[in-house]
């Protein structure tokens, strides 16, 4: 997702109750690495451990159904966090996610659009876990696929 106004702060809506996360690990990493999500209050909403990829690159989970759906139009505070050394603090990515719903145009659109469309008009309507959840399941099904490499020339 963006960072916004130059103030590092990583904000990104989903339409999904139980949305996809995804991480980008740059590094051969065998350290543990834990998930956390938690409402704008702080309490706890789900956490889990997380298996780093053998080699670097993207690795992604979804909020399981066995968690409560998060809620229409509620912030949540998620963070990444990666033990790199026992007795240092962990390195860490964190940002907000919001649950909406889409508008009638919108909706409209997408059940017109091609997979490739999705990606473009999730990430033109700041869906951006959606436009991620799209592009990577377009580049598992078929890893000559440019959406993925497209959605991430926005961000540059």
């Amino acid at each position: 997702m963006p960072v916004y106004s130059n103030s590092e702060f990583v904000f990104g809506t989903a339409i999904a109750s139980h949305p996809t996360f995804w991480f980008y690990v740059p590094y051969q990493s065998s350290f543990p690495a834990k998930f956390v999500l938690r409402d704008k209050e702080g309490k706890l909403i789900y956490q889990i451990d997380v298996t780093l990829p053998k080699t670097p690159g993207v690795t992604s989970f979804s909020l399981p159904s066995t968690v409560a759906p998060l809620e229409m139009n509620k912030q949540y505070h998620w963070y990444f966090k990666i033990y790199c050394k026992a007795q240092e603090p962990p390195a860490f990515a964190d940002g907000w996610i919001q649950r909406t719903s889409l508008n009638p145009a919108l909706k409209s659109q997408l059940e017109k659009a091609t997979p490739q469309q999705r990606v473009a008009l999730y990430a033109t309507n700041g869906i951006w876990f959606e436009a991620l959840s799209t592009a990577g399941e377009l580049r598992r099904r078929n890893p000559r696929d440019t959406s993925w490499a497209a959605l991430f020339t926005i961000f540059v």
